[in-house]
């Protein structure tokens, strides 16, 4: 693997895509002298990260002259630390990453040229291995972001410093862990855990921040990523440089490009009304006190990521002429409750399951995957802006915006691959829209 890519100047990157390769260094089962720096057979790095994965993978593409895995007995337990990193052009800002993983896979071994051997490290953090070692089967009491943080220290062993994004909010839960593995335990938790809003939590790890427990709300809530007042993402596959590679103009402009687009279309109303995404009934029988009783959602005022709605709000008369978030019965949900026994796991369910399930019913309205220059400061869980033109007048003019896929999206994942260049895979996500559905019909007719 090349140490950097090729187009530097002054060891600082050219393009957005530069980087340099600090050190990728393995360490072995042995107790002493176990360091080995693998650089020079590493052909190419992947980094995956996503707000529904618990940790962060990492693959590593090993091309092998020296018998390393007879020389080394490597079996699928070891230490990699992988350091990356950035200068950016003429500037003093620094960026990389620093990563420590383990091996948990050695995968794909061939031979497909004579006197080397290719194969793939597959790679995860260190909490995860661990929660594969050991089972929970304690009382807990807590808010869900503390319960996460006790199990992240006591049982997988994650220092405090990883652990700063951890937010402690939410609601108080009661109950016992029934013999799980700490990582199921966390996704129980993260999977009854709602916000004071009625939105969701989400246990993920970046190669960033480290580990984050944050709310849909509180990620909606972030500002738009800006880190060089240049926030807008632009898809326009007819873009051409206006400056010379190697100039700061250059590096500004084609930043925030968009290589690569394609997109999901999930605005099937049939589907949204099944899940529960505009309205919904939740049953409930008290068994402390005896009763049963219904309560209905309907989708009002939640926190979007976009100012409008993602429907239209008139009665239709294929919903029986009622509005789409009238249709509370199409969506049923149904728990016990023992009120007796104060804060048990059911307890914060009442007020926040149909809301919770509607947020996640409405999170990918609109998906697109993108291909970016990669970026060492943005993750999951940021909020970008993306520009998105029209297909029959790309190229002319910001008058030409599609205002229907233009707007603020969520980062859900990002692959970052680091090979001749450093490009990033993002998935982004929308539950929303940036102008009403009205006015881009109005607005389409009089363009026709």
């Amino acid at each position: 693997m090349p140490l950097a890519t090729s187009k530097l100047i002054n060891e600082q990157s050219a393009t957005p895509s530069g980087y340099v390769v600090g050190d990728v260094t393995l360490y072995t089962n042995k107790k002493e002298n176990n360091e080995f720096d693998i650089k020079g057979l590493v052909s190419k790095i992947t980094i995956t990260e996503s707000i529904y994965s618990g940790s962060i993978e990492v693959d590593l593409i090993i091309t092998d002259a020296v018998n390393l895995l007879e020389q080394l007995k490597i079996n699928g337990q070891e230490r990699i630390d992988i350091n990356l990193k950035r200068s950016e052009l003429k500037s003093d800002k620094k960026s990389g990453f620093n990563i420590t993983v383990y091996i948990a896979e050695v995968l794909n071994y061939s031979r497909q040229k004579p006197g080397s051997a290719t194969y793939q490290f597959k790679c995860l953090s260190k909490h995860l291995l661990l929660s594969n070692t050991k089972t929970i089967g304690r009382a807990f009491d807590g808010t869900p972001g503390k319960l996460i943080k006790n199990i992240c220290k006591s049982d997988l062993l994650v220092d405090n410093k990883n652990l700063e994004q951890v937010s402690e909010s939410g609601v108080v839960m009661k109950g016992i862990f029934p013999k799980l593995r700490p990582f199921a335990a966390i996704k129980w938790i993260t999977r009854n855990a709602f916000d004071s809003k009625g939105s969701p939590f989400y246990f993920y790890e970046t190669a960033k921040n480290g580990i984050t427990f944050m709310s849909y709300d509180d990620m909606l809530s972030e500002d738009v990523f800006n880190p060089d007042n240049n926030a807008e993402f632009i898809h326009n596959p007819f873009y051409e440089p206006k400056h010379e590679i190697g100039t700061e103009e250059h590096y500004n402009e084609t930043k925030r490009r968009i290589s690569k687009l394609s997109s999901r279309m999930n605005m099937s109303k049939y589907i949204s009304t099944g899940e529960g995404a505009f309205a919904s009934q939740l049953h409930s029988i008290d068994i402390y006190n005896k009763n049963y009783k219904t309560e209905i959602f309907k989708y009002k005022s939640p926190s979007k990521l976009n100012n409008h709605i993602p429907f239209h709000d008139d009665e239709f008369e294929q919903y029986g002429n009622r509005k789409i978030n009238d249709c509370v019965t199409g969506k049923n949900y149904f728990i016990s409750n023992n009120p007796g026994n104060k804060n048990n796991y059911s307890h914060m369910l009442n007020d926040n399951l149909l809301k919770g399930q509607s947020y996640l019913a409405n999170e990918d309205i609109i998906s697109h995957d993108i291909t970016l220059p990669g970026d060492f400061e943005l993750e999951p869980g940021r909020v970008i802006q993306m520009i998105y033109l029209r297909p029959s007048l790309e190229g002319k003019t910001d008058d030409y915006i599609d205002k229907m896929m233009s707007g603020r999206y969520l980062v859900t994942s990002i692959v970052h691959e680091f090979q001749a260049e450093y490009t990033m895979k993002l998935r982004v996500k929308a539950d929303s829209f940036s102008s009403d559905l009205t006015d881009i019909i109005s607005s389409e007719v009089e363009n026709a």
